[in-house]
């Protein structure tokens, strides 16, 4: 199972502005399109509940998106293509496992991402940095003790106005 996890972030690293959490209103169009070409790569798109409601993500035959919440039942999916689950993290891997998926991304929560990088479950992280400072924002990751160490695998530059996307490998 290949998991990874996907951000754009400004440069004080928070990923929204305040508490608006459409990060298209601040993000770059290459960060975009670098997002939907991961996308395409992935089984599986994995999100938490904010984003899923901030999102909405159409359905999209061939492609499972499952939205990590602590009341599922509120929810309505779609066999196949929308779950609304509350597991762990290790749970949900090994029942995607089973199932025969073999990309997952993970594209937005940061207690969400936390839990995946504490269990130990991610191996890629992609981040693009846009050139934009908030003096107020939620951070990437709901830290809580995590201790992570990364490698960097490649740096590029997106854009004249300096979105820079790096691409990290999770030291396991």
């Amino acid at each position: 199972m290949q998991i990874t996890l996907a951000y754009v972030i400004s440069l004080n690293g928070k990923i929204t502005k305040g508490d608006d959490p459409d990060v298209k209103l601040w993000s770059s169009d290459e960060d975009w399109e670098h997002f939907v070409e991961l996308r395409g790569k992935s089984d599986v798109v994995v999100m938490d509940r904010k984003t899923y409601e901030t999102v909405k993500p159409p359905a999209e035959s061939g492609k499972l998106r499952v939205v990590f919440t602590s009341t599922p039942e509120r929810f309505q999916g779609l066999e196949g293509q929308l779950e609304f689950v509350n597991e762990t993290p290790a749970e949900f891997v090994k029942r995607m496992s089973e199932s025969g998926y073999e990309k997952i991304l993970l594209a937005g929560g940061a207690r969400l991402s936390g839990d995946f990088l504490a269990a130990g479950l991610v191996d890629d992280v992609y981040i693009s940095y846009e050139p934009v400072l908030f003096g107020s924002g939620r951070p990437m990751i709901d830290e809580g003790g995590l201790d992570v160490k990364l490698r960097l695998q490649s740096v590029e530059r997106l854009n004249e106005q300096g979105t820079i996307l790096a691409h990290y490998k999770v030291l396991k």
